[in-house]
């Protein structure tokens, strides 16, 4: 059985583009959030807000919230700002970044436990976080930030997302210097792609928050069937082959009390540890590559290659 299922979409409308889509939530802080918000009641940040993208004294007003984001989501529709494809479709969706080009397929994937090996994870989510997510699904009733996914390509899947892409496409949109390109693909067409993506593990890049939103959505409608809309969330899968690697930036505590000289010893142990002149020499260039700035020093690290055989999932 496939991972991938067809979906009877929504794309907004080209003349409305502009006006409906924006950059990712987590691209601006909540101040540019609110100004976006105000200044166009279209923009779709106005349909995800949270908590800390509307005044004070509402904050801790979660019903309050969800029905302004309710209500945003009904006046983009009122608008006619989306085209409807009541077909089931297949998405393939298209960036473009400087030099850089990649193309996934966008579909159904199961929503699956923790610890099913179908679609797997790697980070931990907030429990408030994902409660706000599961509540905005089951009652503003929608889902348009897919979760991304990765996958180990081959010749055949590539050649039929090629295939699909030679059509006309029913989207492109540039904006953040991002060009921005989807094609749908309904019939023999999905069919042929689905087959060929077949039932490979699939593995979350971006979203782990959206995803326990909708396993928990599925726990509250417990005894629903397999067809229900519940069981299925919105994703994007990416071929491993096309994507990048790019720096993430994290805030490391250390809770034995250990000196700056004593963790510099320990990091030694685990690859080799350099001193840096700058933020611009140890930024990291690759992958097993990483920078560290302790006790005022920059540093760069790399790590070493994994030993023994690589294995799959």
């Amino acid at each position: 059985m496939s991972v991938l299922r067809p979906f009877p979409g929504l794309v907004v409308d080209p003349k409305w583009a502009h006006r409906v889509t924006t950059g990712p939530y987590d691209a601006y802080t909540a101040a540019e959030r609110v100004a976006i918000a105000e200044s166009n009641p279209y923009s779709f940040l106005n349909v995800t807000r949270s908590q800390e993208d509307v005044p004070a004294e509402w904050r801790d007003d979660v019903d309050w919230l969800i029905g302004q984001c309710a209500e945003s989501m009904q006046r983009i529709y009122d608008a006619g700002a989306y085209k409807s494809h009541d077909q089931p479709s297949l998405f393939l969706y298209r960036l473009e970044v400087d030099d850089h080009v990649q193309t996934g397929v966008m579909g159904l994937v199961p929503v699956t436990e923790p610890g099913d090996r179908r679609v797997l994870r790697h980070e931990a989510v907030r429990p408030g976080r994902a409660d706000l997510l599961t509540r905005h699904l089951l009652e503003v009733g929608m889902s348009s930030s897919p979760i991304s996914l990765t996958y180990r390509t081959d010749e055949v899947l590539d050649a039929a997302i090629a295939a699909g892409c030679a059509d006309e496409p029913v989207l492109e949109a540039d904006g953040d210097g991002i060009h921005q390109t989807v094609w749908a693909l309904s019939g023999e067409a999905a069919e042929a792609l689905i087959a060929a993506m077949g039932d490979r593990p699939l593995y979350v890049t971006d979203g782990h928050h959206r995803l326990a939103a909708a396993v928990e959505a599925l726990h509250r409608n417990p005894g629903i069937d397999g067809n229900h809309p519940l069981r299925w969330t919105q994703a994007v899968l990416f071929p491993d082959a096309e994507m990048q690697v790019l720096a993430a930036h994290r805030r490391v505590g250390d809770r034995t009390g250990r000196s700056a000289e004593d963790l510099i010893a320990a990091l030694s142990t685990v690859g080799h540890l350099a001193p840096c002149a700058d933020i611009a020499e140890a930024r990291p260039d690759g992958p097993g590559a990483i920078g560290i700035y302790l006790a005022g020093r920059w540093f760069s690290m790399d790590l070493p290659a994994a030993s023994g055989e690589t294995r799959g999932p």
